[in-house]
């Protein structure tokens, strides 16, 4: 039993402590009303596909972490647009709406470059494993610590594993949100090596190699927790991208998606309560138990199946749902856009009682 089996996506919140079981400061947004407006399909239905010719929609999923600074420099280097699906608390990194971390300011910055930030989920766990009620405070939570970052919360989400079965599509339809999977798997997270990412280079080459860039529209997805995704894989992509004549945009944009219904406006004041985030820690006391996931993508026979190079069509495990994300341009939208300003933190603290304290001894020295 170590520290790491008390961090998600590792722990088991009722055998003990678990990171995943904080909850970000300021209201819930569960008063905020959730309008399914536009043309692309909401949740039970699925997203596997772009629909604007010549564009290709690059995904990275489960940051932002330690390399994800270098991933924006090189986006911007290649005039890029990516959507990053975001978790509010994965891998021990703490919070990610936590100001004494960076990766408040680098969601920040996704927003203000022009990516689409999009829901991951709180805490990276296998929703198809959770209670309705259970799902439901995993996308709550992380609608809240992105609200205290940008102002406001994502309107698109991937379920992690990309596996939600149909109950859980119910809840996210519940919720308001598009659900993304893609039609090209890099598999990123089996080839972390400077060998071996040759291998998801391959996959992305032969998945575009038979058709012409007017003719097929991509979704791909890649996780920016990688080293070799991000200093290798996503370079070789955007070359090619360029290369062959395609457009890196975001997800909104390949499915003709306007820029404001990306986002659900929040921007009531926020006061923290609480200090900056710890590591938690395992004792007897608090026992923590792993599980068999570790936190990255894995393609497994589940709850949603999908030619994952080709057609993009995606199936419910009843037969009933098949979806090839065939929406339609975009369609007016009555609001105003998502301000780029997150609602502000106020972190209230008295140095009154330690400033008398300080005196004193100073006072007793001399």
């Amino acid at each position: 039993m170590t520290a790491a089996h008390c961090q998600s996506p590792d722990c088991q919140a009722e055998y003990g402590h678990c990171d995943s079981l904080r909850t970000p400061d300021g209201p819930p947004t569960t008063d905020i009303p959730r309008p399914q407006v536009g043309n692309v399909p909401y949740a039970p239905q699925l997203i596997s596909a772009c629909t604007v010719p010549g564009t290709v929609a690059l995904t990275f999923d489960d940051g932002p972490n330690q390399y994800t600074t270098e991933l924006l420099d090189l986006l911007d280097r290649h005039n890029a647009k990516a959507t990053f699906f975001v978790n509010g608390i994965n891998n021990g990194r703490g919070q990610i709406d936590d100001p004494s971390r960076p990766w408040l300011k680098l969601i920040q910055r996704m927003q203000l470059s022009g990516h689409q930030v999009a829901s991951h989920t709180w805490s990276h766990p296998e929703l198809n494993q959770l209670s309705s009620a259970q799902r439901r405070d995993e996308m709550i939570k992380n609608e809240a610590a992105l609200r205290n970052i940008l102002g406001a919360f994502p309107t698109y989400m991937r379920p992690p594993y990309s596996r939600c079965d149909a109950a859980c599509l119910n809840d996210i339809s519940e919720l308001g949100y598009h659900v993304v999977l893609y039609d090209i798997d890099t598999k990123d997270f089996e080839n972390d090596s400077p060998t071996a990412i040759q291998t998801s280079k391959d996959i992305f080459n032969n998945a575009l190699a038979p058709f012409k860039t007017s003719d097929q529209p991509w979704l791909v997805i890649a996780h920016d927790v990688h080293e070799q995704t991000v200093h290798n894989l996503t370079e070789h992509m955007l070359k090619k991208l360029s290369n062959d004549g395609y457009r890196a945009v975001t997800v909104g944009d390949c499915l003709g998606d306007p820029s404001e219904l990306w986002y659900r406006r929040d921007t009531r004041p926020i006061e923290s309560k609480k200090p900056t985030d710890k590591k938690p820690e395992c004792s007897k006391r608090n026992a923590c138990i792993g599980t068999d996931f570790d936190g990255t993508h894995k393609t497994e026979p589940g709850d949603i199946s999908y030619n994952s190079t080709i057609t993009g069509n995606a199936t419910l495990p009843d037969g009933k749902a098949v979806v090839s994300g065939n929406a339609t341009q975009a369609s007016q939208f009555e609001g105003e856009r998502v301000s780029s300003q997150a609602a502000s933190v106020f972190l209230k603290t008295n140095f009154a009682a330690g400033s008398i304290v300080l005196v004193m001894m100073m006072a007793m020295l001399m």
